[in-house]
């Protein structure tokens, strides 16, 4: 892993326990961890990408070995969990001008990480690259609306809890819908 990301991404999160982001330049990250502007730039061309290799960093982990169907939900809680770890970023971003930036990253996040099982349960199906894409989608929107209304109700449900409700409500779902749009 990049010592010098890592550097940046730490100090973001230490200037954010005292400053909300869209107070936060480069300048005040690149002190806090003794950097140049220029080995910032090296590596980020903005703070919005720094904030995206951030949220990126502390929720892959928590989806790595979880992108099949049979352990997509664990993935899921787990992912509630990372964000819950990281709240001051996430309520930081939440309450910003820019929480449309949030949103868009925890779709990213959800996204690929769906594709990924809608890809390993369409395995042995003739199905168009789209109607998989558009299956994908469909759920990642559906995941991701139900964590930006979690998060902005202050992360209080259980993460465990709705993992386990949107579980029990997609039971067999992804093949099913996926088996909708073979091809014969």
């Amino acid at each position: 892993m990049n010592t010098t990301k890592v550097s940046l991404a730490n100090a973001l999160m230490s200037i954010l326990q005292t400053k909300p982001f869209n107070k936060i330049t480069v300048k005040n990250v690149v002190d806090e961890c003794g950097l140049t502007r220029q080995t910032f730039y090296n590596h980020f061309g903005d703070m919005y990408e720094l904030v995206e290799w951030t949220c990126l960093q502390a929720i892959k982990e928590s989806l790595q070995d979880n992108s099949d169907y049979d352990h997509w939900q664990k993935g899921l809680y787990k992912l509630m969990l990372a964000i819950k770890k990281n709240s001051l970023l996430v309520n930081n971003m939440q309450r910003s001008q820019n929480r449309d930036i949030l949103v868009k990253y925890i779709y990213k996040i959800i996204n690929n990480y769906v594709i990924t099982v809608v890809e390993k349960q369409s395995y042995g199906l003739n199905i168009a690259q789209d109607d998989k894409n558009f299956v994908a989608h469909f759920y990642s929107l559906a995941f991701m609306a139900i964590i930006v209304e979690w998060v902005k109700n202050g992360m209080k449900a259980d993460p465990e809890e709705v993992s386990d409700k949107i579980g029990t409500l997609l039971k067999g779902n992804f093949r099913n819908d996926l088996q909708k749009y073979v091809k014969s």
